[in-house]
């Protein structure tokens, strides 16, 4: 089966977690990408299948059917804020104050 995969180096997170979950024979590989969209436009193009996480759902992405992958963690993805160091603004003062007591 040809597979597009997350690109090992600009996509490593999501490389290294679908290496983990399923047992990846590279010389199946046709397309590597970093970039979800891409992934499920290229599935949709017939062009083979892909690991994705399950928000990809939300992209929209016609053409292609999701199956979530058996035995995979639920919480697997962690999202952290990012912010220039230095910054001034009162918003990111309010931002972080409402993040900090969510992480409680």
């Amino acid at each position: 089966v040809p597979l597009v995969m997350h690109h090992p180096t600009k996509a490593r997170y999501f490389y290294d977690l679908a290496v983990r979950l399923v047992p990846v024979e590279h010389r199946n590989e046709i397309h590597s990408v970093s970039q979800i969209l891409t992934m499920v436009a290229l599935v949709a193009a017939g062009r083979g299948v892909a690991f994705v996480p399950e928000s990809a759902r939300l992209l929209g992405g016609g053409g292609v059917s999701y199956l979530r992958l058996a035995g995979a963690s639920t919480d697997v993805v962690e999202l952290h804020a990012i912010w220039a160091r230095g910054a001034r603004s009162p918003v990111l003062g309010r931002l972080l104050q409402v993040l900090r007591l969510k992480a409680r």
